[in-house]
């Protein structure tokens, strides 16, 4: 079988696509990735053939944008991107297409997925790496430095929802993803995220359903598989140069603000004032080596890049923006987390952290060095925190989250008829049933219904 991804996004976007495509492989299927070429020795790493579908000066450009950090902005920002990405993408995987023998899997903003399976009836899998792109009329997803508005009446959810897509998301991505799909010849789509973007065949959340709280109003055709928990450099050892530092004294604070947040020199100025406040080493993790302050204090210390799996255990506490990759790391090596929220899904990831105990959050206009070593200082002391950490490491210890997500990508081939799409099978009301065999019980149990 031949399996074609595409993905966008930083670090924690995009390499829990190679991690599926490396299982999918290594059980004996051709699998492909299409990313920006930012990723293309990520790929090479993990064995995996790979093709460009923008360049990694165009990843550079977008991460360096002040705009990336601001949910509405970064949406039109990837918006203009989208102009060159789509017809790129959509061409690259047509070209690859063996029709009866191809499977595509994709990431959110992987439009050209949807088309393709439209156009050609090719089957598909849409990958959610978190939750806050499932509506619901009950509980939502917070989007915002504010809480959930939860308690509102449904229509006005309703009407929210609505005026998002109507004035926000269609303007900013719906008229180049329709002015794309009217020249290969599909008809246009209404409110992108509303229910087109569910009308994939199958749908995996990659995270487990006791960390989101999954509504029953949420599409039939989700599975949640749990974190994928992946590093690139799996199997390594951690560098010389980190490990003598860890080794020279307590265990440190870590500091990162994602991969593609490339303007945080605040961030940085502050997390060293506030460890020196409350006398605990730090470690700084950015490839953007121009945000820190030279030179550095004896108790601080910078590296571009080191494997999580590998570092958090050997931390105090972790701070960072509060993305799902390194929310569910931290999670899983059992340290408490102190997130900064700034945009997309980390409000919602900060919140999860703090209902289930494991950590806190501080927002950025409260980021200040008083602040934060008083936060911190509690988080350190807190004795629950700390209990809760290593129950958690216990419950992620057993991770299938790959291997059930291939099952459910190569289950989609079974359940496909040749019949196109646009002859009126799977147009995209995302409420199409779950796409499993009745006698994988194990993947069924991971499913929403």
């Amino acid at each position: 079988m031949k399996i074609l991804i595409t993905a966008f996004g930083s670090h924690g976007d995009v390499l829990p696509f190679i991690a599926i495509g490396r299982e999918l492989q290594q059980r004996g299927h051709y699998v492909k990735l299409y990313s920006t070429g930012y990723f293309e020795r990520y790929a090479a790493e993990a064995g995996l053939p790979f093709q460009a579908i923008a360049s990694a000066d165009t990843y550079d450009r977008l991460i360096r944008h002040p705009d990336i950090e601001n949910t509405f902005k970064g949406f039109r920002l990837f918006g203009r991107a989208l102009t060159e990405i789509l017809p790129v993408s959509y061409r690259a995987l047509e070209a690859d297409l063996e029709p009866g023998n191809t499977i595509l899997v994709g990431s959110l903003l992987a439009f050209s997925v949807r088309s393709i399976q439209e156009k050609y009836g090719t089957p598909a899998t849409i990958v959610h790496l978190h939750s806050t792109t499932f509506r619901s009329r009950y509980k939502q997803a917070r989007a915002t430095p504010l809480p959930a508005p939860n308690k509102a009446p449904t229509w006005v959810k309703r009407l929210v929802y609505y005026a998002l897509d109507t004035f926000f998301f269609d303007p900013c991505l719906g008229n180049t993803v329709n002015q794309h799909r009217k020249e290969v010849g599909l008809p246009p789509v209404k409110r992108l995220f509303d229910q087109w973007i569910h009308g994939a065949d199958a749908l995996v959340g990659l995270f487990p359903p006791w960390f989101t709280q999954p509504q029953e109003d949420w599409p039939a055709n989700l599975c949640m598989t749990g974190f994928p928990l992946y590093d690139h450099q799996q199997g390594q050892v951690l560098p010389s140069a980190v490990q003598a530092f860890l080794d020279a004294g307590p265990p440190p604070i870590a500091f990162t603000a994602g991969t593609a947040t490339a303007n945080v020199k605040d961030f940085f100025a502050t997390s060293i004032q506030a460890c020196k406040r409350i006398g605990r080493r730090a470690i700084l993790l950015t490839t953007f080596s121009d945000q820190l302050p030279s030179p550095l204090p004896d108790h601080v210390a910078h590296f571009d890049y080191v494997p999580f799996g590998l570092l958090l255990p050997r931390l105090a506490a972790f701070v960072h923006h509060g993305g799902i990759g390194s929310t569910s790391q931290a999670m899983y090596a059992g340290v408490p987390q102190l997130i900064r929220p700034f945009a997309y899904d980390q409000f919602d990831n900060a919140s999860n952290v703090m209902r289930l105990g494991v950590g806190d959050e501080l927002l950025p206009f409260r980021y200040r060095p008083r602040l934060l070593a008083k936060k911190l200082d509690q988080l350190l002391r807190d004795e629950s925190v700390k209990t809760n950490c290593r129950i958690m490491a216990r419950r992620l210890a057993n991770n299938e989250a790959i291997d059930q997500t291939a099952d459910i990508i190569l289950d989609t081939a079974k359940h496909m008829s040749p019949v196109p799409a646009t002859s009126g099978r799977h147009v995209g009301n995302g409420k199409q049933a779950p796409l499993i065999s009745s006698g994988n019980e194990r993947l069924r149990a991971s499913c929403h219904h």
